[in-house]
């Protein structure tokens, strides 16, 4: 406001009475003391593909979408247990779970018996049990997969199993934060 004369080449200067910068998003703009109600969206993909909106209550970024893509050979397995598939995602706050894992030894069923471990960033909001209808020599064979993300025989179960093989294909609600960086390696592509 207040300008004297209309600078039109070097060496001449623009009287300015009050200058102001107010962040905005998309073009949007506001007169002073006015709050912008929308400072946009913006995507990142160092961890699998996020997108933030901002949040105009909170004053902050707020993840509304986010997908890891599907990653293989990122959980950790318990002693003497290798898997033959190993497959885990992580969608918004929904994690799947697809595995087959195996253990050439005798194994004597029990809680205290890890068969993996899952990465932090996908594992359960509370512990569950898990039901898997799977039939051994000792009958059916069910787990629980701890809020700690240890995938455990269920502790009812007891006796000893020769050459197991669990078959893991299981969704669960996770509320750990997004993982800072992704387990085992790309299985696939994103969908765009």
């Amino acid at each position: 406001t207040g300008t004297y004369g209309h600078p039109t080449g070097a060496g001449q200067k623009l009287w300015l009475d009050t200058l102001g910068v107010w962040q905005g998003a998309g073009g949007l703009w506001a007169l002073p003391g006015t709050p912008i109600a929308d400072l946009g969206t913006y995507t990142d993909e160092s961890v699998g593909r996020r997108i933030f909106t901002w949040d105009t209550v909170n004053n902050r970024w707020q993840m509304t979408y986010g997908d890891t893509g599907v990653r293989t050979g990122g959980t950790s397995l318990g002693s003497g247990w290798s898997a033959t598939w190993d497959l885990i995602s992580r969608t918004g706050n929904i994690v799947t779970l697809n595995m087959i894992l195996v253990n050439s030894g005798s194994v004597t069923v029990s809680n205290s018996e890890v068969l993996t471990t899952l990465p932090a960033g996908f594992r359960p909001q509370t512990s569950t049990y898990y039901i898997t209808g799977q039939i051994s020599s000792m009958g059916r064979t069910d787990f629980t997969l701890t809020s700690a993300g240890a995938l455990q025989f269920y502790g009812s179960t007891t006796g000893t199993i020769s050459s197991p093989t669990a078959y893991v294909q299981v969704s669960y609600r996770t509320n750990d934060a997004w993982p800072a960086s992704l387990p085992g390696s790309a299985s696939g592509s994103i969908p765009q």
